[in-house]
This record gives C-alpha cells, structure tokens and sequence, in this order.
C-alpha cells in the first residue's frame, strides 16, 4: 500500500523557528520507511532483555545495558569512581588527618587511587561514539597538561597516551602543602577534574538513550540506524 504524504500538514512550519518541535531529518526517515526498521530493531533488541530464570522469575535487564554497544555504561562507572576519588581528596576533614598524623602513606594511597580511576576513566572514554563524552574527556587532558609543571612537583606526570603515573617515592617527599593545593577546595585541580568526571556520567547517560536533547538520533544507537537504512 503506498505511504500517505505528510508533507501539506507541515507547509506552514518555519524549519528555522524556535517553537517548531518537528525533526526534518525523523521526519523524512518516517517517509522512507527507515524509521520503522530502526523502531523494529530496537524493540527487538531491547524485548531480549526480558528473561526467565530456572526458578520461574521474570528477569529483567536494563534495557541500557541492552542497546549500550559503545562502552557508555563503563564509561559513567569509571567516570562516577573518578568523580568519589576527586570528593575524597576535596574534603579538608581528610587533609586535616594527614597533616596533623604526617600520614604520607594514606595521602599516597589516595592519590594513587585517583591516578587509577583517572586512567579507567580516560581509557574507557576513548572510542565511544559519543562526542560529548569525548569533549570531556579532552578537556581533562587539556587541563593536565597545563597543570604538569604543578603536578610533577608532587611526583604525578603522563605518558604518550595521557595516562597519569605517580612516582611515590617523590610523592612522599613532596611537602603536603603543595598536595593540598593541587587537589583541595573547589577551585583546584583535583576538584576540577571531579567537574568533569561528573559531567561525563552525565554525557554518557544521555548518549544511551534513543534520543539527545535536540531530538536527533544519539550516536550509540547511529550504528543500529545506518545498518538499517
């Protein structure tokens, strides 16, 4: 049966205005057809996630995890571990601890545990689709390297892949001052690099879903979409 045509029901629509809520790009998608393969796919995808187990329950997986083919869900993971690691060493009750008990090992141990959360978050960052991810991504490394200088005073320094590396042996010898004002308050490194930690979570989880804000196909599901049409 031929498709009915839309179009007359949208002549009157300025394209360009603001109030307009109408996505040309789904729209011609509807007309060829491609959007309902792509709805096929994703329903058929997404109806896999609903299981049952030996003892009868109904098991139901998240349907992210499902549609989630570029790594996104690792990504907020890592990204929310490295957002904790940056809380940790913000707190002044902790600096408070370390300074009075001259606890250079639990300093170490906390840097180093935000050194390891840095590199999986970084690493889990590279390759997805997603372009805000990546934007955030960028902009940590970004940040580092122009806190390298700073941060090699506390034994902290990148390899070729921008991935953090931590000298203890310099870290313990470094004065605890200078620790402290790479990593504690709002305004630091350490702190800032939590920002963008936290906005990464936030860029994954809206990469996962079919749609971004702007009502255009997200880039996890783009693959699904061009394999369809």
């Amino acid at each position: 049966m031929k498709g009915i045509d839309l179009s007359p029901l949208f002549d009157g629509l300025n394209k360009n205005s603001s109030a307009s809520f109408i996505n040309f790009n789904d729209y011609a998608s509807i007309k060829n057809g491609s959007y309902g393969k792509l709805m096929k796919a994703v329903y058929s995808e997404s109806s896999k996630s609903d299981s049952t187990d030996k003892t009868g329950n109904k098991n139901t997986a998240n349907k992210v995890n499902k549609l989630d083919s570029t790594g996104l869900s690792k990504v907020k993971k890592e990204a929310d571990a490295l957002k904790e690691a940056s809380a940790t060493l913000k707190d002044e009750k902790f600096w408070k601890n370390v300074s009075e008990n001259n606890d250079t090992t639990k300093l170490t141990e906390a840097v180093e545990g935000f050194a390891k959360k840095y590199n999986a978050a970084m690493k889990a960052g590279q390759g997805v689709l997603s372009s805000d991810v990546t934007k955030n991504a960028d902009t940590m490394t970004s940040l580092s390297k122009v806190m390298s200088s700073a941060l090699s005073k506390a034994g902290i320094s990148f390899d070729k892949d921008g991935l953090m590396k931590v000298d203890t042996k310099a870290l313990k010898e470094a004065d605890i001052n200078t620790v402290k004002s790479l990593f504690a308050g709002d305004n630091s490194y350490g702190s800032e690099i939590g920002n963008k930690a936290a906005d990464m979570a936030k860029a994954a989880v809206m990469s996962t879903g079919l749609y971004t804000s702007d009502g255009n196909i997200n880039s996890s599901m783009s693959a699904i979409f061009n394999s369809w049409v």
